[in-house]
């Protein structure tokens, strides 16, 4: 059982990646189309990016936020033994809704939706620290 978080750990680094490599295609798109200038970037300063950029350039951002807390609590339920099935149920909710809301930020953008995906998956990160350390 000790390796049980690994694999969502993985999933939610690679769900990190593909933000990256998603965001540098509709940067570049946006920028063959014109609706960036290439000037913008040096100082990200200027007339900016169009929505559907800034949209998955805030969920990059996002990235960083709670789902640091996750990958600590993997660690941290992993070095002090606390890895049991509902941990790892926890975790590929957690992971799962975070991939959900890559989606539905970087499609729809739908706030509402939005807005309820992230605190569910809020939720999710706080059921499985406080399973955790109970």
């Amino acid at each position: 059982m000790t390796e049980a978080l690994f694999y969502p750990m993985a999933a939610q680094a690679f769900l990190i990646f593909a933000v990256v490599i998603l965001l540098a295609k509709r940067r570049f798109t946006a920028i063959a189309r014109q609706e960036s200038d290439l000037k913008y970037f040096k100082f990200f300063q200027g007339s900016g990016e169009p929505e559907h950029v800034t949209a998955v350039q805030r969920n990059m951002i996002n990235q960083f936020e709670m789902p640091m807390l996750f990958f600590f609590g993997c660690l941290a339920a992993t070095v002090f033994g606390r890895v049991d099935d509902v941990l790892w149920a926890a975790s590929w909710v957690y992971v799962g809704l975070r991939g959900l809301h890559v989606m539905v930020h970087a499609g729809s953008n739908n706030v509402k939706l939005r807005a309820l995906v992230w605190m569910l998956s809020n939720f999710a990160l706080l059921f499985f620290w406080v399973w955790m350390v109970l």
